[in-house]
């Protein structure tokens, strides 16, 4: 090794250090007039993209080493306001000049260090303490530089290199960054590289900036050169690594009562950092307020992903959920130590729906050989499209669905064969193809960048701008002939409103029916829709009733049983189960696979309250103890005697030999018999009627008679 011995003038080595430099080992009092400013080294072979921005603060040693001197380094402070270390070397020179100081006050380090320095102050003087500084160098220039880490695409970082050298020899070493394939990163597209930087005697500093969309790899190493002007084939190389890493999360559409799960993968984090990055999970109250996941009703794993990378997971349980959508926030955080002992945190973020839905539950009523019709809101999830949603039952296993909807494309945006805008409505989002596949008029869209646009004619197609495709949609299959079809509405809140129409209720039979969204079931029963199909009849055990006996009338469902019947004659009168002070019987049995209520009406109630009809209501109670709507149904006990005017038929008496006319005659009808005129009431307007001549006639002769002239 060349050992050189160089004595330097103390003057040149005094800084003042003010504020935290972030280590214990930091002298915060010292102070000196003499200051030497740090600026930009003027000779340097790289050409630089220009000088850092002011303030910005660099770590330049940890201090801890009794030779670490510099700190900290702060662009466009002046180096009397630069960091120092807290240690024997800075104490040393700070003290150089004071008052107290006295002639045998020395301080010697007489071996090699990691510093490559052997230091020696002495005092020149017994009483004028002129302190001169022995400087050995004991090895190469050293290069120290710092990892960098970031997150996504839009993010930067600074790496820093530290070059050491002797105070002599500094000023011929030039500072360049390259990557792997040996590309001068000062000329590459996405890097920067600062002025080098004379921040000490004996060391230079340069920048590397670094833009992580520059990156090809999520881990790539970049090399700090140093190498000197006057010694040939001298260059030494230090690696700094970069690590670039992205969050990616994916939530879930679940029912409600589900425990449900979101999903954050670490791009660009393998197992072996694992221990270096931390997965944080963040979800927001209804209030939109941001809340730690609370371990007693989450539960977080990690596992690795196919591609390599970590997998975070929370799972929420069901009751800490709402309907509705639930923001989540994944937060990865990674922590780099600098070479002064500070921490450096990236943190990347991304955020995840999720979103629990239910519906509500319908119960139908129908009555055999009827249409029947359920209906059910999916809360939850505003502008669901029909084609997402399926009801099956639980039953049969039968899947219903709506008809898939289509598009055929040509190019060009959509116009009419005159080129007109064919109903066109313009949106500045993207949200056209949900759009149109919910609204049954919209019969096209086309998608820009930013913006979208629906139409609502039939006659159109692409007008062949080839930086458009538009998109008509087919004619919908006509199910309305299924014995099941579905169909859509949107409530006020845009949520889906899906009815069940059937035809299929030949069979009397209880059926449920459960709804999926995205093929996910719902899992509570409590929301099923219901079908109850049964058959009510009601009637006479005997039709032969009159006043003069008695009636027995009947109520009958199948499929279900009869719940409070009451039975009211025509006069108001209402019996229900017993018997009633007039001597009715009411009975009700439901104990048999058909329900049956009975009325018996004595003869002498019903002559003595002239009840001519009967009607019977009751509210039907499904199998599984749904009541249904109630039930009203008439039975009519026999025909009240009714009297009408009958016109007699036209008589004419065929003796007359001219037209005649004569008053129709009329006749009271009570129960089909003719019967007194007073029981009807007599007609307003009397009819009349005209007779034909009957007899033909001619003239006489003339009479011979002569005429009594006198009586003339």
């Amino acid at each position: 090794m060349n050992i050189q011995l160089v004595f330097l003038l103390a003057a040149g080595l005094v800084y003042t250090a003010h504020g935290n430099c972030g280590s214990d080992n930091c002298d915060t009092s010292a102070s000196n007039t003499t200051t030497t400013d740090l600026d930009p080294l003027g000779l340097n072979t790289t050409e630089a993209k220009g000088d850092l921005d002011s303030g910005k603060t660099f770590c330049i040693s940890d201090c801890s080493t009794q030779f670490d001197y510099l700190a900290t380094y702060t662009t466009g402070l002046s180096n009397s306001d630069q960091m120092l270390c807290d240690n024997d070397v800075t104490r040393a020179v700070v003290s150089r000049g004071g008052p107290n100081c006295r002639s045998d006050d020395w301080y010697v380090v007489d071996e090699c260090n990691d510093h490559c320095y052997e230091f020696v102050w002495r005092a020149s003087y017994p009483t004028y303490c002129d302190v001169e500084d022995k400087w050995l160098w004991c090895c190469q220039p050293k290069i120290k530089v710092e990892p960098a880490s970031m997150c996504g695409e839009h993010d930067s970082r600074d790496v820093t290199c530290l070059v050491t050298d002797h105070h002599v020899s500094i000023d011929s070493v030039r500072i360049q960054w390259f990557d792997d394939d040996g590309n001068d990163l000062s000329e590459k597209e996405g890097f920067d590289v600062s002025e080098t930087y004379k921040i000490n005697e004996d060391q230079l500093f340069s920048v590397l900036t670094v833009r992580s969309d520059a990156m090809s790899d999520y881990t790539e190493t970049y090399h700090c050169q140093a190498h000197s002007l006057f010694i040939a084939d001298a260059v030494w190389t230090e690696a700094a690594e970069v690590n670039k890493y992205d969050v990616v999360a994916e939530g879930q559409t679940i029912p409600v009562n589900v425990d449900s799960s979101a999903s954050c993968t670490a791009l660009g984090v393998t197992p072996d950092m694992a221990e270096d990055y931390e997965f944080t999970w963040y979800y927001y109250d209804t209030a939109g307020e941001r809340q730690l996941a609370d371990p007693d009703v989450s539960e977080i794993t990690s596992s690795v992903s196919d591609d390599g990378y970590m997998v975070s997971t929370i799972t929420i349980e069901a009751h800490a959920l709402f309907v509705g959508r639930q923001r989540c926030q994944c937060v990865v955080s990674h922590k780099i130590v600098d070479n002064c002992g500070a921490e450096h945190t990236t943190t990347c973020t991304a955020e995840e729906i999720l979103i629990v839905w239910s519906t509500t539950p319908d119960v139908d009523c129908a009555y055999q050989f009827d249409e029947a019709t359920l209906e059910t809101t999916v809360l939850g999830i505003p502008g669901l499209s029909l084609t997402d949603v399926t009801l099956t039952s639980r039953t049969t296993g039968r899947v219903i669905s709506a008809p898939e909807i289509t598009y055929t494309t040509s190019v060009g945006a959509c116009r009419d064969p005159d080129g007109g805008q064919a109903g066109r409505t313009f949106y500045r989002d993207l949200d056209c193809v949900e759009r149109c596949n919910k609204d049954a008029t919209c019969t096209g869209y086309v998608m820009g960048e930013t913006w979208c646009e629906t139409y609502h004619e039939e006659d159109f197609s692409g007008d062949g701008r080839e930086r458009f495709t538009c998109h008509k949609k087919d004619p919908v299959e006509d199910v309305t002939d299924d014995l099941y079809y579905l169909t859509g509405d949107y409530d006020e809140d845009d949520q889906l409103v899906i009815t069940l129409h059937t035809t299929d209720t030949t069979e009397i039979r209880t059926e449920n029916f459960f709804v999926s969204v995205y093929g996910q079931p719902s899992e509570d029963p409590e929301d099923d829709v219901i079908l109850h199909v049964m058959a009510v009849t009601v009637g006479l055990v005997d039709t032969d009733v009159t006043v003069t006996t008695d009636a027995i009338l009947l109520a009958t469902v199948t499929g279900g049983t009869i719940d409070y019947p009451a039975w009211v004659d025509d006069s108001g009168n209402v019996y229900r189960p017993g018997v009633s002070t007039e001597g009715v019987t009411v009975t009700v049995d439901n104990s048999g696979e058909t329900a049956i209520t009975i009325c018996e009406l004595p003869e002498k109630v019903i002559k003595q309250l002239q009840i001519t009809s009967v009607y019977v209501t009751f509210r039907i109670k499904t199998p599984s103890g749904t009541h249904c709507q109630r039930e009203q149904r008439y039975i009519t006990l026999h025909k009240p005697e009714e009297c009408y005017v009958e016109w007699d038929e036209p008589e004419c008496d065929m003796q007359s030999c001219t037209d005649y006319t004569k008053e129709r005659t009329w006749s009271c009808i009570c129960t089909d018999e003719k019967s007194d005129k007073d029981r009807c009431e007599e007609p307003t307007e009397i009819l009349t009627y005209t007779c034909p001549e009957s007899l033909h006639y001619h003239i006489s002769d003339w009479s011979e008679e002569e005429c009594n002239r006198d009586e003339c």
